[in-house]
């Protein structure tokens, strides 16, 4: 069949032996877009069913919950970790001005080196949200969302544990 088509081609006239692989071309190229692009109704399969609420284990199996007060003041505590720690970041402040850290992180914190440019030092970051989470009787992740003026915002997680001094950031990460 394709042989008849070829002598048939050879047989025309010039421009249409030119222009028919192009023509075809563009054929096939029409029906391969037409059956990828998404279909105007909607889909005929039986959605698959939704999962109902799921209970989240916010401490360890066995271990005491953290109440909503403590959970409350650790937030608190993280909030004003982040009052310093972004000052610190922007260049604007001292690992030791740091508040609410053990001070291990604060060492740690100190030993590096800020790395901050001329165009970061004149954002002004500001805490969008703050969430904090019960992970065991005395540990608590708080994830801030923090938005500078730059392109996108960031998210800088802290683990905050109990100890004699009340709640302290003993770890950050992020940014």
């Amino acid at each position: 069949m394709t042989g008849r088509l070829v002598a048939a081609l050879d047989r025309g006239p010039r421009t249409m032996r030119r222009l028919t692989p192009a023509a075809l071309g563009l054929v096939v190229l029409l029906v391969v877009a037409s059956a990828l692009a998404p279909s105007s109704q909607p889909s005929r399969r039986p959605l698959a069913p939704v999962a109902g609420p799921t209970r989240a284990r916010h401490t360890a199996r066995g271990a005491r919950p953290i109440s909503p007060g403590e959970l409350a003041t650790a937030r608190d505590t993280a909030a004003r970790f982040l009052a310093g720690y972004l000052a610190f970041l922007y260049g604007r402040g001292s690992a030791r001005s740091i508040t609410a850290v053990t001070p291990e992180q604060r060492v740690q914190l100190s030993r590096v080196p800020g790395l901050v440019t001329l165009v970061e030092r004149r954002r002004d970051p500001r805490v969008v949200s703050l969430t904090a989470v019960g992970q065991a009787p005395a540990a608590v992740l708080a994830t801030a969302l923090v938005a500078d003026g730059g392109v996108t915002a960031y998210a800088l997680r802290m683990v905050l544990r109990s100890g004699r001094d009340g709640w302290l950031v003993s770890s950050v990460d992020g940014g």
